[in-house]
């Protein structure tokens, strides 16, 4: 139903998406799923570039299937370098 050339562009914003996890990748779902489970809270240290939000989105979407109780509790660490003062800058502005 959805593509380039099956419907008009304007559709693809509100189009469902569908994520499939490649069977390499399963292992490392399950992990983060188990480790959620005894969370109570996450936080999500990844690059603030496009790549790292879209992993943020997805490593989210996946703790939260592993313990729904972090919804509210999953907070974005954004930073710049890996010095420790712009580390501990992050977790002081959660």
């Amino acid at each position: 139903q959805y593509g380039w050339s099956n419907c008009p562009p304007v559709m693809l914003f509100e189009a469902p998406i569908d994520t499939i996890y490649k069977p390499d990748m399963e292992a490392l779902v399950r992990m983060l799923k188990a480790q959620s489970r005894n969370a109570f809270a996450l936080i999500l240290w990844l690059d603030c570039d496009r790549e790292g939000e879209a992993i943020c989105d997805e490593v989210r979407t996946v703790c939260l299937e592993g313990n729904p109780r972090l919804n509210g509790k999953i907070f974005r660490a954004k930073f710049s370098t890996v010095l420790s003062p712009e580390i501990h800058r992050a977790l002081r502005s959660l």
